[in-house]
């Protein structure tokens, strides 16, 4: 289980590690509007409006290797902003 906070537009902590073939499920406590998500994972996990004060859930199996961009899409800032970023080692 992998858990984080986004804050107003960062993702604390901004690098999340895991291997590929792992089941994960990413846990992240909001604390800004917006639509969350993982850029190539969209098949895996798709992206979520999140609402500050709430806990999105985001459970998934790492299959691809390599670095993945995490963004936030916010209605008052940016068309998007990278966050923060998945990474997934080969086991």
């Amino acid at each position: 289980m992998l858990h984080a906070t986004l804050t107003d537009e960062r993702l604390e902590p901004s690098i999340l590690e895991v291997c590929r073939g792992q089941t994960v499920t990413l846990i992240v406590d909001i604390e800004r509007d917006g639509v969350f998500h993982i850029h190539g994972y969209d098949d895996q996990v798709q992206a979520a409006a999140v609402f500050a004060g709430e806990e999105l859930e985001l459970p998934f199996t790492a299959v691809r290797s390599g670095q993945f961009p995490i963004a936030l899409h916010t209605a008052d800032g940016p068309a998007e902003v990278a966050i923060g970023t998945l990474i997934v080692h080969e086991p």
